[in-house]
């Protein structure tokens, strides 16, 4: 008979599931606190420990969808449904590739007889340096390969529109998506948006609240500081017409001239487009 131990299965998928997770963010670019990954993999784990030891049958794929389902949810800030389903098929795949690749790396170091496998739930039993071993290997191979196939195919320079609200005022703005631009909000860790734009400059110097400071350095200036509000929602139209959700980007308004001939009056990274 083979015995299994709860505390070693909830423990084991615990870990499993806060390292996919917090792949699934690196993946994503989704900035979100650990304590909310920590809360979902627990969540996860007391999930997989139930399903374990359920009679589920063909349902059994279905169990581990509602599962990512659930995760995605407490893990993530998702403002829009479009958002959460993406993030949730990436935690997907994420879970496939991972778990193939475990199994393999396992097998090939191990004899791999003693992982089992119900209802989709991995149990395995062994030494903590080894487990943390594999799971160091695999973190690695795949954020390598992403980064690898993102770089391959990053955008270097295009002009977009960007649509964005703040304080229920709407505003519109040509912005370069550049890959050189790594401006972000230092403690939220939010994109920056700047635009030269005398209304948002008037409502910066207005607002008394909700104000977010925002270090930079520009080449050949001294250190300085910008002013920027938080995007209660804000779109990108490409060049293609594909439109992007850009919702909780901060925007600062700037005199500096961004562009010589008139053709833009903002600048975004493109970070700010490579999370969901």
């Amino acid at each position: 008979m083979h015995v299994v131990y709860l505390d070693v299965l909830f423990l084991f998928n615990f870990a499993v599931d806060f390292l996919l997770l917090k792949l699934t963010s690196v993946i994503s670019n989704s900035k979100t606190k650990m304590l909310r990954i920590i809360i979902a993999a627990s969540v996860g784990g007391i999930y997989a420990c139930i399903i374990y030891f359920t009679e589920l049958g063909a349902f059994s794929v279905l169990a581990k969808v509602f599962g990512a389902l659930i995760c995605t949810a407490l893990c993530f800030e998702n403002k829009t449904a479009r958002a959460f389903i993406k993030r949730a098929v990436l935690l997907l795949i994420v879970t496939f590739s991972f778990g193939g690749g475990f199994y393999g790396l396992y097998s090939f170091f191990g004899d791999g007889k003693r992982l089992d496998y119900e209802n989709g739930v991995p149990y395995l039993e062994i030494p903590p340096l080894l487990f943390i071993t594999l799971f160091a290997v695999l973190y690695g191979l795949i954020k390598i390969s992403y980064f690898i196939y993102a770089k391959r195919n990053a955008v270097t320079k295009e002009i977009i529109t960007i649509i964005f609200q703040i304080n229920n005022e709407t505003f519109e703005t040509k912005a370069l998506r550049h890959t050189g631009n790594n401006l972000c909000e230092p403690f939220s860790g939010r994109q920056v948006l700047l635009v030269q734009n005398p209304r948002l400059e008037k409502m910066i110097r207005e607002e008394k609240e909700k104000v977010y400071i925002i270090p930079y350095k520009s080449i050949g200036k001294s250190s300085d500081i910008l002013l920027g509000l938080k995007t209660e929602r804000a779109e990108a139209i490409g060049s293609d017409n594909r439109r992007i959700d850009l919702s909780g980007i901060i925007v600062a308004p700037t005199s500096m001239q961004l562009s010589n001939d008139g053709e833009f009056n903002g600048l975004i990274g493109e970070k700010a487009f490579t999370r969901i």
